[in-house]
């Protein structure tokens, strides 16, 4: 997976940039990785960043995700660490996904 590539827009989530831009498919939402995931029993997420890619990716499969399947994301704790500064971020990140019901 790729992301970034354009430096035109942000690219935190793993899913899609943050404003995405017309003549740059890269910048729109994946749909083709959603839809590979959701072939799967559990998709486990994990990364560098809790308080950025980490959050941005997973709010976005959040939200291209059948919510009554929510249980099978899980969210590894010892996957990942915020940017310093941005701890409450993280926090209010795996607070609000365990909430709907993704497993943390």
């Amino acid at each position: 997976i790729f992301k970034g590539m354009n430096p035109l827009t942000e690219h935190f989530s793993a899913f899609q940039s943050e404003v995405p831009i017309d003549d740059d498919p890269s910048t729109k939402l994946n749909t083709n990785l959603i839809k590979k995931l959701k072939g799967f029993e559990k998709v486990f997420v994990c990364g560098q960043a809790l308080s950025h890619c980490v959050n941005y990716s997973l709010r976005d499969l959040i939200e291209n995700w059948d919510q009554r399947q929510l249980g099978d994301i899980f969210l590894l704790k010892d996957g990942f660490s915020p940017v310093p500064g941005y701890e409450h971020v993280a926090e209010e990140l795996c607070a609000d996904v365990s909430k709907i019901g993704v497993i943390v």
